[in-house]
């Protein structure tokens, strides 16, 4: 049997990494955790924090590795008390939410 190698083209793998293609594909894993966020989101009496969640399409900085820049997406909560919600009140629900998006996505 002949020697097979495999030489990765790293401009090949950055436009990749880069493309429409893959941002979609992140995105849509974003959505799908922001479903999931609100469904398991507290609920207080005016029903900001639940309705401030948000998706946006972004590029990432990976540290290390050949590929520096890659195709990403946000899940955010941009209701000022958000960052109370996850940990004052140790809803943790972003943090749920990332273990949900992990394990529905591999």
């Amino acid at each position: 049997m002949a020697k097979v190698t495999y030489k990765p083209i790293r401009s090949g793998l950055e436009q990749v990494a880069r493309s429409s293609e893959v941002g979609s594909q992140m995105v849509a894993a974003a959505e799908s955790g922001r479903r999931f966020a609100e469904g398991i989101a507290p609920v207080g009496p005016t029903g900001n924090y639940r309705r401030s969640f948000r998706v946006r399409r972004s590029e990432i900085t990976v540290p290390g590795g050949r590929v520096r820049r890659v195709a990403g997406a946000v899940l955010e909560n941009t209701a000022p008390h958000a960052g109370l919600v996850e940990w004052h009140n140790r809803s943790f629900v972003l943090t749920r939410t990332m273990a949900h998006i992990e394990q529905e996505n591999g």
